[in-house]
């Protein structure tokens, strides 16, 4: 298991950061997709500025990814978009090729969220209490 775990983070986290910084070093023509929405969802994208935010992000998540800095934060933060990237994989252009990237990008954000269940638990509490958030501290 813990191959599995190492395994997605690294390939995880070079992926997020090679897409990331694919605008500033052109490794790849931008995909814009196959279908007229896919190609206008994108440069909707593009157009209004968004999709070099979503690429900043890339970046930086790759990079904590890739050394493991504030991991739940990083893999945490990841997943919105994780899960739009599988929407447009699935969805807006869909193909065997997209499919696949759209999966594994979705399979290796929850494997390392799994990895990091412990951190995330708390946060499936049906019911939270903000008592522990107002207690004074104990001297």
């Amino acid at each position: 298991m813990r191959a599995l775990f190492l395994v997605s983070q690294y390939v995880f986290g070079a992926w997020w950061l090679y897409s990331g910084l694919n605008p500033w070093f052109n490794f790849f023509e931008q995909p814009y997709g196959d279908t007229a929405i896919a190609i206008e969802y994108t440069k909707a994208l593009e157009n209004s500025g968004l999709l070099h935010i979503v690429k900043v992000m890339e970046v930086i998540q790759g990079v904590m990814i890739l050394t493991g800095f504030m991991m739940p934060l990083a893999i945490a933060t990841a997943l919105p978009l994780s899960v739009m990237i599988a929407h447009w994989n699935f969805i807006l252009t869909p193909g065997t090729v997209e499919i696949v990237f759209g999966a594994l990008t979705l399979g290796f954000n929850i494997v390392l969220m799994f990895a990091y269940w412990s951190y995330f638990k708390p946060f499936f509490t049906l019911k939270g209490n903000l008592e522990p958030a107002f207690q004074k501290k104990q001297r």
